[in-house]
């Protein structure tokens, strides 16, 4: 019995070190591909501020955060962890993004602490943005959400969410966050 508790202890600790070490970029052996190399830039810390926007156009919440982006399995995936509000409420993010270069395909998979969701998007590059677009999984629904990534400089990039209610017909801007890089 204390050789089995001594063991667990050493995996936990080891377990708790390896957690909190930075995570490395990509190896060597196994590069991320290019369009995802591209946005590498985004690895590190962030500030956000961030607009809600009602659908009819007047801002109706403002708030700010902070993101942290990562590579992670080897430098073939990045990963973001943000912490801000909705609604007044905290809520905790976490986005992994995934490019496929068979397919020239964005994924990325979301979830978060107030929706209790979990939502994936897919898209591709447009001039050097991120675009990515999301049907309501009711084939009823005409439901559409659209993600963009546009990046603003070295230090600076954007986030912009918006909704279409006539299966992309037209969009309404919904969500703005503008993230500049921490020092």
């Amino acid at each position: 019995m204390k050789r089995y508790v001594f063991v667990s202890l050493t995996l936990l600790v080891a377990f708790t070190m390896a957690v909190g070490k930075p995570k490395p970029g990509p190896s060597a052996g196994e590069q991320p591909p290019e369009a995802l190399k591209s946005w590498g830039f985004v690895v590190g810390d962030w500030e956000m501020e961030s607009k809600r926007y009602s659908l009819d156009g007047p801002v109706i919440e403002e708030n700010s955060g902070q993101a942290t982006f990562a590579w992670e399995m080897q430098g073939l995936r990045l990963e973001e962890r943000q912490t801000t509000t909705l609604a007044g409420r905290d809520m905790l993010v976490l986005n992994l993004f995934v490019f496929h270069p068979e397919r020239e395909e964005w994924e990325i998979a979301r979830t978060d602490s107030l929706h209790h969701s979990f939502s994936v998007m897919r898209g591709t590059n447009v001039d050097d943005r991120i675009v990515l677009l999301e049907r309501n999984p009711n084939p009823e629904s005409d439901v559409v959400r659209r993600v963009t990534y546009s990046r603003d400089g070295e230090d600076r990039f954007s986030r912009l969410l918006e909704f279409s209610l006539d299966t992309g017909e037209t969009w309404v801007r919904r969500n703005e966050t503008f993230y500049t890089r921490r020092r």
